[in-house]
């Protein structure tokens, strides 16, 4: 069976009373307010694709180089360290710049 893992950062849970109060909502309800805050703007579905798919917006290069290593999709890039990325031969300064913008306008990022 395949889990999917879908990571909220900390900022997300301080907001969620304030928000419950907003929609009268519960505050024991924390998944429904989770569900009013949130909108995905594509389907989880985007996970399974392969990187190649966003060659155009990380380059050839980027691709190439996490291809080497096994990275062949959006879900494998989130589900590795940003540490074990950045360690990558051939991932600089700019091509992490360019992982992490590619990452935050899908609303995703990396594993801690």
């Amino acid at each position: 069976m395949n889990t999917l893992l879908i990571r909220i950062d900390e900022d997300v849970f301080a907001k969620i009373g304030e928000k419950a109060r907003e929609y009268g909502i519960p505050t024991a309800q924390p998944n429904v307010v989770l569900r009013k805050m949130f909108t995905l703007d594509m389907p989880i579905a985007i996970l399974n694709r392969s990187l190649t798919d966003f060659m155009d917006e990380l380059s050839f290069r980027v691709v190439h180089a996490l291809r080497w290593k096994d990275i062949d999709t959006v879900g494998d890039l989130v589900n590795s360290s940003r540490q074990r990325i950045s360690t990558i031969e051939n991932i600089g300064p700019l091509s992490m710049k360019l992982i992490d913008q590619f990452l935050a306008e899908r609303h995703l990022s990396f594993r801690e």
